[in-house]
């Protein structure tokens, strides 16, 4: 696994930027999948675009001990996961029909308040509440191909997206 990262924060008075980002590179993509209680390998396909990142910013401000915070979270995976189809000319033979590429964006918009309970030097306790507004979108592609000669052909795309929100209240205790 081959991935970094990096970011910066900024403080001006009350007012704290944070940007960072970073490139994943294969971190979660399938390298092999079980079927039939045998091991295989994932018939990879090159995928075309940009490779799999994160970036993340966010703006709090704070005035005593209330403080205000928006963030925005962007992740993309490029996948190659296991084929899809399995053909059965042979009860115990399982030749690949199909594989499928694509990619997992999530997006997350998070405004939140928080309040100091307790602070003495680097310990703190904060009682907080965070909405979090998501959208996960999963966009893919069937490719067919051939056992003889491994001929890659191109297939239909797909798209499903899951929008939702939620909120968190907690406390955090920081040392």
């Amino acid at each position: 696994m081959s991935a970094f990262s990096s970011g910066l924060e900024i403080g001006l008075g009350r007012l704290r930027f944070a940007v960072g980002g970073g490139y994943l590179g294969k971190s979660g993509s399938p390298k092999m999948y079980i079927l039939k209680d045998v091991r295989h390998k994932v018939p990879y396909v090159k995928k075309k675009g940009l490779p799999s990142h994160y970036v993340t910013s966010a703006v709090s401000y704070t005035i005593g001990s209330f403080s205000a915070t928006v963030a925005y979270f962007m992740s993309r995976l490029t996948h190659i996961p296991p084929a899809t189809t399995v053909s059965h000319k042979i009860p115990w033979e399982h030749e690949l029909d199909s594989v499928v590429d694509g990619e997992n964006t999530l997006k997350d918009l998070v405004v939140g308040v928080g309040y100091n309970l307790f602070s003495k030097g680097s310990t703190s306790l904060e009682v907080f509440l965070n909405c979090h507004m998501f959208s996960v979108q999963h966009k893919f592609n069937i490719h067919k191909y051939k056992s003889s000669g491994f001929v890659l052909k191109e297939g239909e795309e797909r798209a499903n997206t899951n929008n939702g929100a939620v909120a968190l209240l907690g406390m955090k205790f920081a040392f």
